[in-house]
């Protein structure tokens, strides 16, 4: 996912990315930083179809849906961190969502990472 992510950021026929896209992107070129995935070992991102007339609430929906993964996942002994950063970074960078994960431009998506606690 990192690997796809770096390319499809670092397409020259792209904009010029926001300096602080480019700040994370050189800092995961370098391994010096994941601002993104950091380090996680999985990442869910649940989408609505906000284009579908029976769905009303796509943006309270996925993230009910999220915030139901987190507490299954924590009780599991799982942990998660919600990855704002992507929504963040699918704004300047259109279209980045639906390379990674297939969630097509303009649906409304929430995402969290998930994996074993780096803190103890």
């Amino acid at each position: 996912m990192r690997e796809s992510f770096l390319e499809f950021v670092t397409d020259p026929s792209k904009k010029p990315l926001p300096r602080w896209i480019a700040v994370s992107v050189q800092r995961m070129n370098k391994d010096s930083g994941d601002l993104l995935f950091r380090g996680a070992s999985g990442l869910l991102v649940v989408s609505s179809d906000s284009g579908n007339p029976a769905v009303t609430t796509p943006r309270e929906d996925v993230t009910l849906a999220c915030a139901n993964f987190e507490l299954l996942a924590n009780a599991s002994g799982i942990a998660t961190c919600w990855g704002g950063y992507l929504g963040l970074v699918e704004r300047e960078v259109p279209g980045l969502v639906e390379h990674l994960v297939g969630v097509p431009a303009g649906h409304p998506f929430a995402a969290m990472l998930f994996g074993v606690s780096g803190i103890r």
